[in-house]
């Protein structure tokens, strides 16, 4: 048999077995294609769930990383400011932002000392944000 002959006998086998179908049996291909609109319908719903609940846990993220890079951009501020005075005695200074308050710690020579930090810290931090100076007087040297 030629090509063309093998091609018309497998199409009309086709044809034969989708029109020979039963009532039934189209019923159930029937069936079977709404369920796999349904399952897709759905299969869609989730994803966008999934995506809309990723997107929150993103944009979330992301705020705190600013949040972050916005208190260590102060935190360097104040401890640039402060680094500057070159007449202040200064031992052990330890600069924390977090939740917006600045947190001076470490050991200054006098209240002088105390005070000048305290006005540079207030000086360079941007007004959102508190200082709370909990610098001590004691030994420097």
């Amino acid at each position: 048999m030629n090509k063309f002959t093998l091609t018309s006998l497998a199409m009309a086998l086709i044809g034969i077995g989708i029109v020979g179908c039963t009532p039934q049996a189209r019923d159930e291909y029937g069936k079977a294609g709404d369920s796999a609109a349904t399952a897709a319908a759905q299969t869609g719903k989730a994803a966008a769930t999934d995506a809309k609940a990723t997107g929150e846990v993103v944009k979330d993220a992301a705020a705190e990383s600013k949040k972050a890079l916005d208190n260590t951009a102060v935190t360097a501020r104040i401890r640039t400011a402060i680094s500057a005075a070159a007449d202040i005695k200064v031992k052990g200074l330890n600069v924390d932002t977090i939740d917006n308050k600045i947190i001076l710690k470490g050991t200054v020579a006098g209240q002088a000392d105390k005070d000048k930090i305290q006005k540079l810290a207030e000086g360079a931090k941007p007004n959102e944000f508190t200082v709370d100076n909990q610098l001590v007087i004691g030994a420097v040297n």
